[in-house]
């Protein structure tokens, strides 16, 4: 029904927010549903709970069969990821992937899902890499070594989140991305106009790393920045990486 009102009104746009759960009921036929009409789906969000969010790139993303969703007197079926396909993440102008469930898993296996986000070819930077809460939660057991590596092998820019309570990269693992000739991207991290006082915590925590403003992609125009995604680092000062 959806479709055919999409076909009818042109001028129609969705929002998906709160009916995700009759996605994850129902994956085939919304998976093919999300690929048609890409250009005319926005995402939303009917309240701000960042601990939910990661249900829904769960469904949109993942391959993941039978899990129960956050509410459940909305719905008491099990859940099923959409797998959406990299032709959809195609069409964005900036991906940012972050690990943002499964963070008790393996040293290897975190360190493998955030390696596969990198060489995606259409994932522009890897969000709070570590998923450190300050005095809240430790980093998960990743390799950043190979993090790191692998970003500078594909161009993908890593992030240091200047929320005070993530400021993910660390400096040191900042400095070590910038021995390997990886760019850095600085983002507030920020759920309101408030939030975006925070840059100036990035900024220090760049500084402390040794960072100049050559390092940092986002200091760039726009022109720049597209053209500087993608592109491997060149740096041949790489002493092995954090410790």
């Amino acid at each position: 029904r959806a479709g055919r009102l999409l076909d009818e009104f042109p001028n129609v746009h969705y929002e998906v927010g709160a009916v995700l759960y009759e996605f994850g009921r129902q994956p085939r036929a919304a998976r093919e549903f999300f690929i048609e009409y890409q250009d005319r789906v926005l995402f939303g969000k009917d309240s701000f709970q960042p601990a939910e969010y990661p249900y829904f790139w769960r469904v949109f993303e993942t391959t993941d069969e039978y899990f129960d969703y956050y509410r459940d007197y909305h719905a008491f079926w099990k859940m099923y990821g959409m797998d959406l396909p990299d032709e959809v993440l195609a069409r964005a102008d900036w991906v940012v992937a972050s690990l943002h469930y499964g963070q008790n898993q393996p040293r290897d296996r975190i360190t493998a899902r955030i390696v596969e986000a990198i060489e995606n070819p259409y994932v522009s930077v890897i969000g709070h890499p570590t998923g450190r809460l300050i005095n809240r939660r430790p980093p998960y057991d990743v390799d950043l070594e190979a993090v790191i590596e692998a970003a500078a092998r594909t161009g993908t820019f890593l992030e240091i989140n200047a929320n005070p309570w993530r400021l993910d990269l660390n400096d040191r693992h900042a400095a070590a991305a910038k021995a390997a000739g990886v760019k850095i991207v600085i983002s507030t991290d920020a759920h309101s106009i408030r939030g975006l006082d925070v840059m100036r915590c990035g900024i220090l925590q760049a500084r402390r790393a040794g960072l100049e403003a050559t390092d940092i992609a986002n200091t760039r125009s726009l022109a720049d920045l597209q053209a500087l995604k993608g592109q491997a680092g060149v740096s041949t000062d790489h002493k092995g990486g954090p410790r």
